[in-house]
């Protein structure tokens, strides 16, 4: 019984050595055979997709650009498209476009197109990141049946991803700046084409996670809260003074997600547990859920997620000319049934393939989902959904670009098309000379986020 004893204890402390050893040397390849965040550094066999040369910083900054604006000049804005995907070439290309991209230009073969510019991976990162990502190796993992996160902190949680689950945490937890502010407005355009200015929103994000003067000791016994953002509507009239507060954590299990309301009629706020999952955002009109915020945000209780592999796929990147564009500009092609192809950017980049299936007992309007996720920026890529019936229901896109100066990607804007209903929706639009995203050196104090709080900012 001891000699069995003694057996188990080695087989054990061997076994941890081993995996200690195989993280180091992970931890290792980390900007010498790979990327800082795990990606290939090597383009593709034509080219088509360069070497990865480590992303755009201060010194790419083009003429004009000016850091206290909130909006990024866009460095390739003389480029042109090299492609234009359309309804008579649609099946020499079809194996790097999503199905539900495949359906839009289908559904508009006059007038929908992909228009393919030269890729560029201009997606970079602080020093600060990219030791933090290195220091993940290994020591952030999975607990709670991989719905909560412990060891994690400001960096990339698996730069070598082996499950479905390990992508969809490094999406949730994609880059951004720790801390900003937001003035924008999110647009909604009818089954007919019309367009709808939805809501001008001010906005307060705190992202401790991404918090590089902060640590994971001070994370961690912060409650894990990975996303704070409180939102006053300013416009139109009928929402102006209203608010909402959310907050999201990687061990929701220990921490839960919580959603605070701010209604100016009744002066009041409350409590919001249905604002998460499949339930509609508050100014989308139904067309968006909050689970599908950047691509995904909340719980992933309620899928099975498998992870297909990667491939080479053509999705919206370096988006600066959507964001900044007018409401009209946008809605100008195909009577404004979908939105006008010459505005949004796409490129072919590697990308990892996760597959979402509703658990048996669950429910979710989207039984299934397809995600693609980008290899050098897990904040950008796209997701396509299904409906109970099986029908595609949504094609979801991220708009991102790199913020040169910062050092970091930004992915704040998400593009939802659904399919079902012929409506389309822009959370994030920064369409006046006063909008734009205002990054802070510090937090934002503790006061702010409370319901109290809430209703001092929300209050006209």
């Amino acid at each position: 019984m001891q000699i069995k004893r003694c057996t188990t204890l080695m087989t054990v402390v061997l076994a941890g050595t081993v995996q200690m050893v195989g993280a180091a040397d992970d931890a290792d390849k980390l900007g010498k055979t790979v990327t800082q965040v795990g990606a290939e550094i090597e383009g593709n066999a034509d080219g088509s997709i360069p070497r990865y040369t480590g992303g755009l910083t201060k010194k790419d900054a083009p003429p004009g650009f000016d850091p206290k604006s909130g909006r990024w000049v866009d460095p390739y804005a003389a480029e042109k498209p090299v492609l234009s995907i359309t309804a008579q070439n649609l099946a020499q290309y079809q194996d790097k476009l999503s199905e539900a991209t495949r359906e839009l230009i289908k559904r508009f073969p006059e007038s929908f197109r992909v228009n393919v510019y030269p890729t560029h991976r201009a997606m970079g990162y602080p020093d600060r990141f990219n030791e933090l990502t290195k220091a993940n190796v290994g020591r952030c993992q999975m607990v709670e049946n991989g719905l909560s996160l412990k060891g994690c902190f400001g960096g990339v949680p698996f730069p070598f991803p082996k499950n479905g689950m390990e992508v969809m945490w490094n999406n949730t937890t994609a880059p951004k700046p720790g801390h900003y502010s937001m003035i924008s407005q999110g647009m909604y355009v009818d089954a007919n084409g019309t367009p709808i200015q939805c809501a001008v929103q001010d906005t307060l994000v705190d992202s401790p996670y991404h918090d590089l003067k902060s640590s994971l000791a001070e994370y961690e016994s912060g409650g894990q809260r990975y996303f704070r953002a409180m939102v006053k509507q300013l416009a139109p009239a009928r929402i102006a003074g209203d608010g909402n507060m959310l907050t999201y954590t990687t061990d929701p299990v220990a921490f839960k997600n919580q959603f605070y309301q701010y209604q100016q009629g009744n002066r009041r706020v409350r409590v919001s547990p249905e604002a998460q999952y499949d339930f509609p955002t508050t100014v989308s009109g139904g067309a968006a859920f909050y689970d599908e915020i950047g691509l995904f945000l909340g719980k992933m209780d309620r899928y099975d997620w498998k992870l297909v592999g990667k491939k080479e796929m053509y999705i919206p990147y370096n988006t600066q000319r959507t964001l900044y564009t007018k409401m009209e500009d946008l809605t100008s092609a195909g009577s404004g049934r979908h939105p006008n192809p010459d505005l949004i950017r796409w490129e072919l980049h590697r990308v990892w393939v996760v597959e979402a299936t509703l658990k048996a007992g669950e429910r979710h309007a989207s039984p299934k989902r397809r995600y693609y996720i980008d290899e050098d920026n897990y904040g950008a890529g796209m997701m396509d959904s299904w409906d109970k019936a099986g029908k595609l229901h949504k094609l979801v896109t991220q708009l991102p670009f790199m913020a040169y100066d910062l050092g970091t990607p930004v992915g704040t804007a998400t593009l939802t098309y659904d399919l079902s209903t012929s409506v389309y929706y822009l959370n994030t639009q920064f369409a006046e000379p006063n909008h734009g995203i205002f990054p802070r050196d510090t937090v934002f104090t503790a006061s702010t986020w409370s319901p109290e709080g809430l209703a001092r900012r929300s209050a006209r």
